[in-house]
Parts: C-alpha cells; structure tokens; sequence
C-alpha cells in the first residue's frame, strides 16, 4: 500500500520486535491513494481500549471511502471490542462507506460465529506483503470462505 501520510498512531505501540507479541493495543491507521484507509490493530481490544479503535475508525472513515481492518495482531479481543467493530461497519453503511475485516485470527472468528455476527461482515483475506490491498478487494480476490480453516496469528490452523 502507498503511505499518503506515515500513519496515524492510536494507543501504545510495541518499542521491539520483542515487546510485539505483548498485549499493548495500538491502533495505525495507513491511507493509500486509492481513497482506502488500512488501520492495522495489535494487542488486546477491550473495554479499556475500545474508545481507541473506535477513535481510529472514525478518522478513517472521514477520509476513505474503504476501510480495511487488519486484524491479524490482534490478541484478545471481546464483546466491547467486538462492538466497536460492529459500530464502525454500521456507520460506514450509513454513510455509504465500506468497512472490511482483514487478516483476522481464530479467536475473532470463533467470537463472530458465536455472536452470529460473522454474516454482517465482510472478511478478506490479504496477501501478505500485498501492495496494495484495495486493488485485491476491488479484483474480488480476496474473500475468506467460510468453510475454510482461520488461522490464528502465528499461522498454525485453527
């Protein structure tokens, strides 16, 4: 994805590769010339952090018209992050906006197929080190079957 800016950067990002696979939630928000906003979420997305993802989703979707939703750092999430997410989707809807989730892992699929949320969704699954990721959505080349195995965020199936 072309970078526009260098990102926008909610919450605390991880200081070393190391500290990475910590529970820190940050939230950066890429934007590409394709009028596609790429906000990448890492870490825990809860109750305590929700206000973040929500603050993110709303600065993307002021600026593109597709708003992809990398989750694949994402390591814990529940039903207050879920419903940011399903609060972001639905005012991306009313302003003729797309929301998509991207890259996510076992634990948020299981969460959407539990709270029979999965169908509201759409959910792509990116090439890692993709160029552009607008450009596989709009080739429709890029939507996760549901019938398929979700890998979790180090890669071993679900």
């Amino acid at each position: 994805m072309n970078r526009l800016a260098t990102g926008t950067l909610v919450g605390n990002p991880p200081i070393s590769d190391s500290e990475s696979h910590t529970n820190a939630f940050a939230c950066l928000v890429d934007y590409s010339e394709r009028d596609a906003a790429h906000v990448h979420v890492s870490g825990e997305l809860d109750i305590a952090t929700a206000p973040q993802l929500t603050e993110a989703l709303d600065a993307a979707l002021t600026k593109a018209s597709l708003v992809l939703v990398d989750l694949s750092r994402l390591t814990f999430i529940d039903c207050i992050g879920l419903g940011a997410i399903t609060a972001g989707h639905s005012r991306a809807r009313s302003s003729a906006r797309k929301l998509v989730l991207s890259s996510i892992t076992a634990q948020v699929h299981r969460l959407l197929e539990i709270t029979g949320t999965a169908a509201r969704f759409e959910i792509a699954s990116i090439a890692p080190g993709a160029e552009d990721a607008a450009d596989q959505i709009d080739a429709g080349q890029t939507f996760w079957d549901r019938n398929e195995l979700v890998s979790d965020h180090h890669g071993a199936p679900a």
